[in-house]
C-alpha cells in the first residue's frame, strides 16, 4: 500500500466528517487507507464513523492521550509506505495528497512534505512554512517585531518571510496539521516525542528529520483549508497552557546552558500568563478595556495640557470637563460599535477601527464647533 492517512480526532464530529469526505475524494487514484484515531470523544464521532465510513480503520483510545501518542498509535497500525499526519479540522484539495506523495517518491532526500494552508476565509496561514524557533526568531515572534518586517529573512525567520508563499522551498519545520513522511523514517525516529501532549511535537520531529540528513519541503503550489482553532478553545487556559508547556518541553530538551535555560523558561511562563490574560480581555472584556483606555488617555492629555500649556495642573477642575471627557469616550465607543470593530469575523478590523476613531473625532469637533 502506498499511503496511510492518519487523522486524530477529539470531539470534532462535523469537522472530521468534512475532512474524511475531502480525503476520500483526493485519494481515489492512490492505493491508500484512512485511519482515524479517536481520543475518547464524548460527541457522536465514533457512531458517525461506524455508520458513514465503515471502510476506514477506527482506533478508539480509552482516554485523551494527546496529539503525539495518538498519532503514534495510528502509525503503528498503518500499512502504507508513507504516512500523512492530518488534522480533522482540514479540508484537502483534489491534488494536495497525490502531489505530495509523488514529490516524496521522486526525491529520495526528502524526509517530510507540507503544503500551503489557508483559513476558512481564504487567508494564508503563516505556519505553513516555518524556520527553527531559535532564540532570536522566537524573540522576534513573541515581541511582534516579525509582523512589522514580514519579508525579512532574519527578523521573520520564524515564518520564513523571505520565501514566496506559492513556491516550492526547502524549509526547517512543518506543522502537524499536514505532514507526509515515509513510514520507515517515522518509525526509525520513534515518531512524535510523547513528552509533548499537544503543540511542539511537529517542530521536534522536523528537527530530528533534518538531523538524520533528510530534507523538509514546502509545496506552495498545493493548498488545503485549515480551520485553525476550531478543534481547540483558543481562549481557554488549558489551550494556552498546553501551547507554552510544549515550548518548555522543547527548551528542556534542546537547551543545554543551565542559566540560559532558566531565563528562557521564566520568559515562557510570563508570556503564557500574559497571553492568557490578553485572550480573556479580547474574548470577553474588549469594549470595557477600550472604554478604560480611551478615558485614561483623555485624562493624561488633559492633565498634561493643563500643566504644560496653562502651567496650572488644576486648570480643568470644573465638573464640566469630566462630563465632556465622558461624552468624548462614549462617542468613540459608539463609533467602534457602528463600524463593527467588535465583530469576531470582521476581516477589516484594523481599517474599521481607524475609520471609527476618525469618525468619532469628526463628530466631537462638529459638536464642539457648533455647541
Amino acid at each position: 500500500m502506498d499511503l496511510s492517512v492518519i487523522i486524530l480526532n477529539y470531539n470534532v464530529r462535523y469537522l472530521l466528517e468534512s475532512c474524511i469526505d475531502s480525503v476520500i475524494e483526493s485519494i481515489k487514484s492512490v492505493d491508500a487507507e484512512i485511519i482515524v484515531v479517536d481520543n475518547a470523544s464524548s460527541d457522536e464521532s465514533i457512531s458517525m464513523m461506524a455508520d458513514k465510513y465503515p471502510q476506514a480503520k477506527l482506533i478508539i483510545n480509552p482516554s485523551n492521550l494527546g496529539f503525539a501518542q495518538g498519532n503514534n498509535i495510528g502509525v503503528a497500525q498503518a500499512k502504507g509506505n508513507y504516512v500523512l499526519i492530518l488534522n480533522p479540522d482540514t479540508i484537502v484539495n483534489a491534488d494536495a495528497i497525490t502531489s505530495s506523495l509523488q514529490y516524496l517518491k521522486e526525491h529520495q532526500d526528502a524526509g517530510a512534505i507540507g503544503v500551503q494552508m489557508i483559513n476558512g476565509r481564504g487567508e494564508y496561514l503563516n505556519e505553513s512554512k516555518r524556520g527553527f524557533p531559535d532564540l532570536a526568531s522566537s524573540f522576534f515572534k513573541l515581541s511582534g517585531l516579525n509582523k512589522i518586517f514580514p519579508k525579512s529573512k532574519w527578523i521573520n525567520h520564524y515564518y520564513l518571510g523571505d520565501l514566496s508563499i506559492e513556491g516550492i522551498h526547502e524549509v526547517e519545520t512543518l506543522t502537524g496539521a499536514f505532514m507526509m513522511v515515509p513510514k520507515d523514517l517515522y518509525l526509525s525516529l520513534k515518531g512524535f516525542d510523547e513528552h509533548f501532549f499537544m503543540y511542539g511535537e511537529d517542530i521536534d520531529l522536523s528537527y530530528r528529520i533534518r538531523h538524520v540528513g533528510k530534507k523538509i519541503f514546502y509545496l506552495g503550489n498545493q493548498q488545503i483549508i485549515h480551520l485553525k482553532g476550531r478543534s481547540a478553545n483558543e481562549f481557554s487556559y488549558e489551550h494556552v497552557n498546553n501551547f507554552y508547556s510544549a515550548m518548555s518541553v522543547f527548551v528542556n530538551k534542546y537547551q543545554f546552558n543551565p542559566l540560559l535555560k532558566l531565563i528562557i523558561l521564566i520568559g515562557i511562563k510570563i508570556t503564557s500568563i500574559t497571553s492568557w490574560l490578553k485572550r480573556q480581555i479580547v474574548n470577553k472584556f474588549l469594549p470595557i478595556s477600550d472604554f478604560i483606555l480611551i478615558s485614561f488617555i483623555l485624562l493624561v492629555v488633559q492633565q498634561s495640557w493643563a500643566s504644560l500649556y496653562f502651567k496650572d495642573p488644576s486648570y480643568f477642575h470644573h465638573a464640566v470637563f469630566w462630563t465632556n471627557a465622558l461624552s468624548y469616550t462614549l462617542i468613540w465607543m459608539v463609533s467602534l460599535f457602528v463600524f463593527n470593530t467588535y465583530q469576531p469575523l470582521n476581516q477589516n478590523k484594523t481599517q474599521n477601527t481607524l475609520q471609527a476613531i476618525v469618525s468619532g473625532a469628526i463628530v466631537i469637533l462638529f459638536i464642539y464647533a457648533l455647541l
